[in-house]
């Protein structure tokens, strides 16, 4: 077994766990063009977010969505 210093334990400890949620957002772009999105924001072990965004059928923003938290 090797030893790691106190830098490198902190970025194992807790393991790589993420907290997600999955929205669908309606946004505007161009000259009023409207798009619908799927976003996921999710927070690491050390609090840091991170977004990323799918287009999805316009359809999907147009239905009552709940937030799906993944643990």
């Amino acid at each position: 077994m090797n030893k790691i210093n106190t830098f490198e334990a902190a970025n194992v400890v807790g393991g790589t766990a993420q907290d997600c949620v999955y929205t669908y957002e309606s946004i505007i772009i161009g000259s009023g063009r409207e798009s619908c999105r799927l976003v996921a924001s999710c927070t690491d072990k050390k609090g840091n977010l991170t977004q990323s965004f799918a287009d999805v059928d316009n359809s999907a923003c147009s239905v009552i969505h709940y937030d799906i938290l993944v643990k």
